[in-house]
């Protein structure tokens, strides 16, 4: 198993797409999330009610290698996959967050441009489409963004990137970029695969976009959020994609 760390909204799907090219490997999606057909929590809940004993801080990351090892054995695959959301991993134990962090090959996506992170939350806040989808560009959605507290809000990301890239620094660790994977899928996924040691495989993908259109024509009141950004030097996520 190797695993996605990423912030939410930062192109895990599109990344997960690109990377089960290479014939059996699956990606089995964020296995800490509620939401999550193969879901940690939910193997827990099922071993602790056949015996409530086996479930304790000290076999926990036991638990963890077994639940992993089962996915991928179940599915008669020769690489398996698993995302862990920057949230995800404060909600895990210690001992298993820095057993699995230390143990395994991570990629680490970020997506530089954190206002269409944030804007792509807000746009999705009450679906749970992902940033990108397997049908059409994505149908033009214009909001208009409140620019109080924006640029705490941008901060808190860069500050949780930062800090994560830093976390990850010492470890058997590829930072990967959002931005560059988009633009160009086969050379940044042969980077990855060379990382991983897995066959470079030529990849493919029909998701699409469901945000593409350029800012100034999602949002409602670009002039003034733009203009909020330029005092506090972060007028450049305007123009980026």
């Amino acid at each position: 198993m190797f695993f996605i760390v990423s912030q939410q909204r930062s192109g895990t799907h599109y990344l997960t797409s690109l990377l089960s090219s290479p014939a059996n490997t699956k990606s089995f999606g964020e296995v800490i999330s509620n939401n999550s057909k193969y879901n940690f929590y939910s193997y827990l809940g099922k071993l602790a009610a056949k015996d409530p004993d086996s479930v304790r801080p000290l076999t926990l990351f036991k638990i963890w290698q077994k639940f992993t090892h089962e996915l991928v054995t179940k599915e008669k695959l020769d690489h398996g996959y698993a995302i862990l959301m920057y949230n995800d991993i404060g909600r895990l134990s210690p001992v298993i967050t820095e057993k699995i962090l230390t143990s395994n090959r991570l990629i680490h996506l970020v997506r530089h441009n954190i206002l269409r992170t944030h804007i792509s939350n807000q746009i999705n806040r009450s679906t749970t489409k992902p940033a990108h989808q397997t049908e059409r560009e994505g149908i033009l959605s214009r909001i208009t963004l409140p620019t109080k507290n924006l640029v705490d809000e941008l901060r808190l990301r860069q500050q949780q990137i930062g800090e994560m890239r830093e976390r990850l620094s010492s470890l058997n660790c590829l930072e990967v970029s959002y931005e560059e994977i988009t633009q160009n899928p086969d050379v940044e996924a042969a980077k990855i695969f060379s990382f991983l040691r897995l066959p470079v495989t030529k990849v493919s993908t029909n998701l699409k976009r469901s945000n593409p259109h350029a800012l100034d024509k999602i949002l409602e009141n670009y002039s003034e959020v733009r203009e909020h950004l330029t005092r506090f030097e972060m007028e450049h996520f305007c123009t980026s994609e």
